[in-house]
């Protein structure tokens, strides 16, 4: 009998969809140790009492860093082992690359919403606000997930 994988939340679900945005390259190196700096950091933002929209928001601070450096470095080493590449190619990285960035703010942004509406009870979002914060959530999620096309 093989060993299920522990349940994840909800929060780790979403964090999950935003490690689609790195470059898979990245994601295979260091993405059990990402998952895992992400629950503890999450446990140490909930013992220090920290809302959920502080917390969010500086997951995304780091990803707004780190994300045009991840895929430039990927760029740049893939264009290293094949430096022939036709401009249809070429154009397709930064396509692609566009594509998880534009779905990276998307998720952010939406989670951000989320979280101030956490945050602050008192001023719940309206019946639009909610339709169009999951619209961000689905769009970016489509953009991180969809995958690439074959040349």
């Amino acid at each position: 009998m093989s060993a299920r994988p522990p349940e994840r939340d909800a929060a780790e679900r979403v964090y999950a969809l935003l490690l689609r945005a790195y470059p898979a390259a990245f994601r295979e190196r260091f993405g059990a140790e990402m998952r895992q700096l992400f629950r503890d950091r999450r446990r140490d933002a909930a013992e220090r009492g920290e809302g959920a929209a502080r917390f969010w928001l500086g997951l995304a601070a780091d990803a707004v860093r780190s994300l045009p450096a991840q895929h430039l470095a990927d760029l740049r080493e893939r264009r290293h082992a094949a430096p022939a590449l036709t401009p249809v190619h070429r154009f397709q990285d930064r396509a692609m690359i566009f594509r998880k960035l534009a779905g990276a703010v998307l998720v952010l942004i939406a989670l951000f919403h989320i979280g101030i509406d956490v945050a602050h009870p008192h001023s719940s979002m309206g019946g639009l606000a909610i339709l169009l914060t999951a619209l961000m959530l689905a769009a970016g999620a489509v953009l991180l997930v969809y995958p690439r096309r074959a040349a």
